[in-house]
């Protein structure tokens, strides 16, 4: 499990901060790019299934995604029969097609629970409940300092203040209600001890991070700040160490003993995709995992390598 950094690896996360501003314009070029690509998918497909009579570019045009789904589907399939105690979820934002394996088996959340705590507080933000520069007694920093170490730190304090500041089990509704049906956070009994595991599913997390992307989750300037936080993450020990140089990767872990799982957004020559990875069965995730997400990472680079 990650540490609290020390005092001065902690920024300051205002609605005013530099800081924020300059990296809210690179995750707003990010979601432009998104969209654009959208856009033009849509455009793409209308066209081929408007023209059946068209030449063999507009067919080639048309089968494209298909091959890519395909490739992307073996890909997991194939990972997953190698190492059956993990759960892998892809999803091509060029054109919508989801490979997954394993999706809806529940995992020990780690510390992928904090993206839905993130979520919720962001949710409270935009709905005018609390402000970025609120105060926080117990973890003596504010809102949005708090927001930003808990991703990209993995900071434990802000993880479980934050998520009792929103309350963990109306957290748990909302998360129901709102299609995230095997996530459940509030592990806690009426003394508010520990019982029991956070849980979620590759499927869960990758439907919070596509939801994100497409702007559908929070307002654009929450979202910006979402995207600019998990862009920013300083834990690269997992997928990041297979992915090609000229990938990206704005993501979140979650590392315990027995668990570890990489979770986020790759851009990409090729296009952007949503990369869910969990794993279990470890006797000591920190030492042993590491080699596993390399070779997931490296697999899954050599695939996409000559799609652009």
């Amino acid at each position: 499990m990650s540490k609290t950094p020390p005092p001065n690896n902690t920024r300051r996360f205002s609605a005013h901060s530099p800081l924020l501003l300059g990296g809210l314009s690179v995750a707003l070029a990010a979601i432009l790019v998104i969209t654009v690509a959208f856009i033009a998918n849509e455009r793409a497909l209308t066209l081929a299934s408007g023209t059946t009579s068209a030449g063999s570019e507009q067919t080639q045009a048309a089968e494209e995604p298909s091959a890519r789904s395909s490739a992307l589907d073996s890909l997991v399939h194939d990972f997953v029969s190698e190492y059956p105690q993990s759960a892998v979820v892809i999803v091509d934002l060029g054109d919508a097609s989801t490979a997954e394996a394993n999706g809806d088996v529940p995992f020990t959340s780690a510390s992928l629970y904090k993206l839905f705590v993130a979520y919720d507080v962001l949710s409270e933000v935009d709905a005018g409940e609390y402000t970025l520069d609120d105060w926080m007694p117990e973890v003596e920093t504010t809102i949005g300092d708090c927001l930003d170490v808990m991703i990209t730190y993995s900071d434990n304090d802000c993880g479980a203040a934050l998520g009792t500041m929103v309350d963990w089990a109306t957290l748990d509704q909302r998360l129901a209600n709102e299609g995230y049906s095997q996530t459940i956070l509030n592990n806690y009994d009426e003394f508010f001890d520990l019982d029991g595991d956070k849980i979620t599913t590759a499927n869960d997390v990758t439907l919070l991070l596509s939801r994100l992307v497409a702007g559908e989750l929070l307002s654009p300037q929450s979202s910006e700040l979402f995207l600019t936080l998990l862009s920013e993450q300083t834990l690269n020990y997992a997928l990041p160490t297979g992915l090609d140089d000229s990938l990206s990767f704005a993501h979140k872990t979650g590392l315990l003993d027995e668990v570890s799982h990489d979770a986020g957004i790759v851009s990409a020559p090729a296009g952007t995709f949503i990369v869910v990875l969990l794993t279990d069965g470890w006797d000591d995730a920190a030492d042993e995992s590491p080699a596993l997400f390399t070779e997931f990472g490296e697999r899954f680079s050599a695939l996409i390598r000559d799609w652009a």
